[in-house]
Formats: structure tokens, sequence, C-alpha cells
């Protein structure tokens, strides 16, 4: 945030300064999570003030003070674990009701629409939303508890359209320690199960969970991130080839095996030119009607399409950057990405 590293921590929010960290924050419970949004640092955790400050565990700072966001969340467990920006708002996840002086069901997860927190349908009703992330346009969410999101069966992880719930996958039980979108993929440590096989790390490619932890991956794996195409992970029962248990891995991306129907797929489409400065054309297999959605860098959609194979899609109007773009049809999707360049 403002160019210097944060961290949350037991009952406080620090920033490293110099050579060492520094307390910018003391918290009355445990801080569990930091997000960017609006040009404020937002804290969430288990704690009911910062720095004095009643916020009723959540809470947003401007580089010099904290301040509350609305008026917090109550519940009969009282904590927020995870937060994102869906379609730019934020997005609080974790165990409480409602928001605080307020009647309105929450359910665990709520967005922030500028002056008051909304509900995301009939929310997670049966659970605490553990990490949450955004992949393709939807905002993906999962706790060990969740059975339902709204009324949809979800097994522990579900997404988020913007407007209704959906499962992901075939339902099987993914129990997700952390998420974490990196390129073209949405990766997860934890327990994933597909088709009778569970693993510790895999990603999902918007079909199906692949297993990536192979031989070197054991039990227990809370964290994970990414530096140049290297996936670091952190946790308990991590071990190498020697067999010592340790309690970080790191895994080259590149050494991954695509040999799955996601990655088979994308011999069938191409996007050109690409780069593009104001149409890209669409080559693929002659078949039936397919929908395209456009994503900015964030996340955020920017439009969707019917097309049909050799259409020219225009985008003389957008911006400069890197845009991924999701192809459906009844029987497949396809992901790739667009780059403007003017």
């Amino acid at each position: 945030y403002n160019g210097d590293m944060y961290c949350a921590k037991s009952n406080a929010v620090l920033k490293f300064q110099d050579t060492s960290w520094i307390l910018v924050g003391s918290c009355t419970g445990d801080a569990h999570c930091l997000k960017v949004f609006d040009g404020k640092l937002i804290a969430g955790g288990e704690f009911s003030k910062i720095n004095s400050t009643t916020v009723h565990y959540i809470a947003q700072y401007d580089g010099s003070t904290w301040s509350s966001i609305g008026n917090g969340f109550t519940g009969l467990d009282h904590d927020v674990e995870c937060l994102a920006v869906y379609n730019g708002q934020l997005i609080a996840g974790g165990f409480f009701e409602t928001e605080f002086g307020d009647t309105t069901q929450l359910n665990n997860i709520a967005r922030w629409d500028g002056s008051k927190w909304q509900p995301l349908a009939g929310g997670i009703p049966d659970g605490n939303v553990e990490t949450m992330d955004t992949f393709q346009g939807e905002l993906y969410a999962s706790g060990v508890y969740m059975q339902y999101a709204d009324t949809v069966a979800c097994n522990k992880i579900a997404r988020w359209n913007g407007t209704t719930w959906q499962a992901v996958g075939t339902n099987e039980g993914v129990q997700s320690n952390e998420l974490h979108t990196y390129k073209d993929r949405l990766y997860s440590t934890g327990s994933m199960t597909q088709n009778g096989s569970t693993f510790t790390v895999g990603y999902w490619d918007d079909i199906k969970w692949n297993d990536i932890s192979g031989d070197t991956i054991g039990y227990s794996t809370y964290s994970l991130d990414f530096l140049h195409d290297t996936l670091y992970l952190g946790g308990l029962g991590i071990f190498p080839y020697n067999g010592d248990f340790v309690g970080t891995a790191m895994l080259d991306l590149n050494t991954i095996s695509t040999s799955n129907d996601a990655v088979k797929e994308t011999t069938a489409i191409k996007l050109f030119p690409n780069p593009t400065n104001d149409v890209f054309k669409i080559s693929c297999d002659q078949g039936q009607g397919k929908q395209l959605i456009l994503f900015n860098s964030t996340g955020r959609m920017i439009f969707e399409k019917q097309v049909t194979c050799g259409d020219r899609v225009n985008v003389s109007e957008l911006p400069d950057g890197i845009y991924f773009v999701k192809i459906r049809s009844a029987s497949n999707n396809w992901n790739g990405k667009i780059i403007i360049s003017r």
C-alpha cells in the first residue's frame, strides 16, 4: 500500500519501514486479512476496535488514521476472514450475520456499495467464508462448512456471477485454504476432489480441477503466491523428494503438464491479430453459436455478446492493456487473452 509492505497478525497491523516492522494498528483481536481498495488499506479480522476506534471487525486506513466502513458487522460469531474486489466493489467474507445496527441478513459475505453493506443474494447461510478470489469475471468463495450458497448446493466452494450463485465443477468437494488467480487459472490449496481422486494443490480451468501436487506436496497446505511463473506454498506436511518435512515449497509452473481438455481446446480457437489496435477476428471450427465474454485485467466484465466463427469484435473504444476472453459453447469453454496496443 502506497509503496510499503503491510502485515496482518495477532492483535496488530504492521508496516515494514527501513529495516524493521512498526505498529500502525493496535487491534482488540487478531487481524486476518488486508486488501487495497479505493486508495485505502482495508483490514479485516476479529477486532472490534483498532487504535481505540470502534470499527466492528473491518476498517480502512488512509495512511494516517483508521476508520470504520459503514457500521461493520455483527452476529453470533464476529470475524472477517477474507477480502476481495469484484465488479469495482469491496467484498468481505467471514463469520457474520448482519451489518452492525441493521437487520438485513448478509449471511457471512457482503459487498460495500459505498454507503451500506449489501447481501450477495442469500449469501452463505450455513458456514463461514475463508477465502475468495476473482476468476474469469466471477467471484469464487470457499469455506470448510459451506454446503449451500443461497439455496444452491455447493459442497464448500461456489461462484458468484454478479446475480446468482453456482456450484463449481462436479460438486465432489473442495475445501480451499486459499484461492489465488494467476494468469488463466484459479489455484487452490487445501483439499480438492475430482473424479474420486483427492489432492492438496491444484487449479481450476473453468471446466474441472487439475492435480499439481504430485509426489512432493503432502497435507495441510495453507497459503500460496506467485513470482515469475513459480508457485510458492506454505504450510505443514510439505516435503521434497528426500522425504524431510519442511514448511515451504516452490513449483515451476512451466513444468506442469497441460494435457487436459481445457488446454486441448485452445488449438481450436484463435484470436487475430493479437496484439490488435481496434478489431480482432475469431478463428475457430464451424459449429453452433458461441458466447464471448471480455474481462479486463482485474477480472471485471467489459461486455458479452453472441458470436460465430469468423466474426470480428470491435475493441477500438477500450484502453490499451491485456484483456481476458472467455468463449462458451454448448460443449466447451475456451479461455484466452487479447492485447490491445496502439
